[in-house]
């Protein structure tokens, strides 16, 4: 039913719309939209109130005409980077397999602004104040890798690396418990009853 209808419909809606368009082209004022009620009121009002500001919307300036006629806008397209490398300068990784950890957990910067300091610098020079905390200072690290000492001091004193102990006799290990010595259970031997009577303890 839809396609009979438009087959009837289009040809009527089409019919003269060039002589139409160019009926509606040559018109020297175009018809304006109908206005809200609510608009006409406001502009009513506005008119008898401030009729110099409706004058002024009205007026044409020579000034600001003659600014817009002087501003020129020109653009072109720009030139295409004709780049050497067939792969750009972020090319993609060829690489499909799967990526090996970084020695410490995270890739490390290689770039370290002053007063800064790496992971890996870190565990050297708290390894080197737990290995020697009277020569290795942290007025001295904090002077030979430039950081501030008040936070080089809290690292040695906060931050410990991890120790590892090997026992000398590898056949036996030796308890690694508190210090306190464990209490002891002492066995008091049992009265025996005389032949002939039963327990009758519970």
């Amino acid at each position: 039913m839809g396609k009979a209808l438009s087959t009837v419909r289009n040809p009527l809606r089409n019919f003269n719309i060039e002589e139409r368009a160019h009926k509606a082209i040559s018109r020297d004022k175009p018809i304006a939209a109908p206005k809200f009620a609510a608009d006409v009121a406001e502009y009513e009002r506005v008119l008898k109130e401030h009729p110099e500001i409706v004058e002024e919307t009205l007026k044409k300036h020579e000034t600001l005409d003659k600014h817009l006629k002087n501003v020129f806008v020109t653009s072109s397209d720009p030139q295409p980077m004709i780049n050497s490398d067939p792969k750009g300068d972020r090319p993609l990784p060829e690489s499909r397999g799967i990526v090996e950890d970084y020695e410490l957990g995270f890739k490390e910067s290689a770039q370290v602004p002053i007063g800064k300091a790496s992971l890996r610098t870190v565990m050297r020079f708290i390894g080197m104040h737990q290995n020697n905390p009277r020569h290795n200072t942290a007025e001295k690290i904090a002077t030979e890798y430039d950081l501030d000492v008040d936070k080089v001091s809290k690292i040695l004193k906060y931050v410990r690396a991890f120790e590892v102990y090997i026992p000398d006799n590898k056949t036996k290990a030796t308890f690694a418990g508190p210090s306190l010595p464990r209490t002891t259970r002492k066995k008091i031997p049992r009265p025996q009853l005389p032949e002939g009577k039963k327990d009758t303890a519970t």
